[in-house]
């Protein structure tokens, strides 16, 4: 964690040009594309805008493509405009000129704000603890198989878009609340307190990090079919209730009524919404997407309300995450989605008041703004790294 808080320390110094990503060059474009995107999962666009990125390939002498070869993919697939690349076949001041005119010229510096938030979202402080990993592994694949599974079923119901993206969206949610729990509770990290808060922290972090991607990629699906004109009124992806908000917030309330019942948290599950039903497979280790009727749906999903005290089925929604009723075709759909948070709230209060208290023992940096020649500091820039 202090290592990390260092560079942490040092980049909100000043404002920043360019972030390279460092990537070894594979004999396969593909797959050194891959590489670089899995590491730009971890660099929120809210906080690392795609302007202040960039990439270096290293190794180029042992592959046969070339600079010209990966450049268009990346700034297709990446949306990455800055490649420097080297080898041995370009001289160490050909290698530091183009170095200098990617991650200087005609760039805009950018403030960057490293708040306890950010930094457990992009540094990685967990320990090496096997059965943590192993756990986090396994969970994840899970995630990853539900998502592909979706994305393959769903295409058997083309005129259902709508309605399954965001019933699907409400499932995955349901299923992130119940593995972060079995994560924490089998790893003993539901107190994020004592010597190694931070070394806790880290492992909820980087398993809430590496799930929420799955959730980011449904989120930005149903987005298209949110408006920068909203009637107000959206539909319980649960039951199909129709509701209105005249007041509140984004978050998360119940559908009508406090249910009286919960259902159990085990691993195979089965949900059924207004108009799908979504059900994991722990056997075959797969889901099951089954479109519904209202009329037939399962009790086991359905918590039993309250007697007089209205309609709707009682469980958890966000109006943020429901689908949108009557809403204008001709209107241009738009909008933002909200992370999910690194850590449980009051796990990101105690992390927050140790990051916080840190970072203010550490001071401020003394940063000198010299009138240098571009090339006289880099230069020192690659002696102080020890390279000649």
């Amino acid at each position: 964690m202090s290592d990390n808080m260092h560079v942490a320390h040092a980049l909100n110094a000043r404002p920043v040009t360019c972030i390279l990503i460092v990537a070894k060059a594979d004999t396969r474009i593909e797959n050194t594309v891959k590489t670089i995107g899995e590491y730009l999962d971890t660099l929120l666009p809210d906080e690392f805008p795609t302007e202040i990125l960039g990439v270096c390939i290293t190794h180029m002498d042992v592959v046969s493509w070339k600079k010209s070869d990966i450049l268009p993919i990346i700034k297709d697939d990446l949306d990455i405009e800055s490649v420097v690349c080297s080898s041995f076949d370009m001289t160490a001041e050909a290698f530091k000129d183009e170095l200098m005119r990617e991650c200087i010229a005609g760039r805009r510096a950018v403030k960057l704000d490293i708040d306890s938030d950010m930094f457990l979202k992009s540094f990685n402080i967990s320990s090496d603890k096997r059965k943590v990993h192993a756990m986090a592994r396994k969970e994840v694949a899970r995630f990853d198989k539900m998502s592909a599974d979706f994305a393959e079923q769903a295409k058997k119901y083309p005129d259902d878009e709508m309605d399954l993206s965001f019933e699907f969206q409400t499932w995955l949610n349901e299923e992130f609340v119940k593995a972060q729990m079995r994560f924490s509770e089998k790893n003993d990290f539901m107190l994020l307190d004592g010597p190694n808060m931070a070394v806790k922290a880290g492992h909820v972090a980087n398993f809430r990090n590496q799930i929420g991607k799955f959730l980011r990629l449904i989120r930005i699906k149903t987005e298209k079919y949110l408006t920068d004109i909203d009637t107000n009124f959206r539909s319980c992806p649960h039951c199909g209730e129709v509701w209105a908000k005249v007041e509140g917030c984004e978050g998360t309330t119940q559908c009508g009524a406090r249910p009286e019942k919960v259902r159990s948290d085990n691993v195979s599950t089965t949900d059924q919404m207004s108009n799908f039903r979504f059900e994991w497979d722990t056997a075959a280790q797969r889901v099951i997407v089954t479109k519904t009727r209202r009329s037939t749906r399962s009790s086991q999903a359905t918590a039993k309300r309250p007697e007089k005290k209205g309609v709707g089925c009682g469980k958890s929604i966000k109006w943020k995450d429901m689908k949108p009723v009557d809403v204008p075709k001709e209107v241009t759909a738009v909008a933002k989605f909200r992370e999910v948070k690194p850590l449980p709230d009051d796990g990101r209060e105690k992390f927050k008041q140790t990051y916080d208290q840190k970072m203010s023992e550490m001071g401020s940096l003394d940063v000198k703004n010299e009138p240098r020649p571009a090339q006289a500091r880099l230069e020192e820039l690659f002696r102080n790294c020890g390279f000649e």
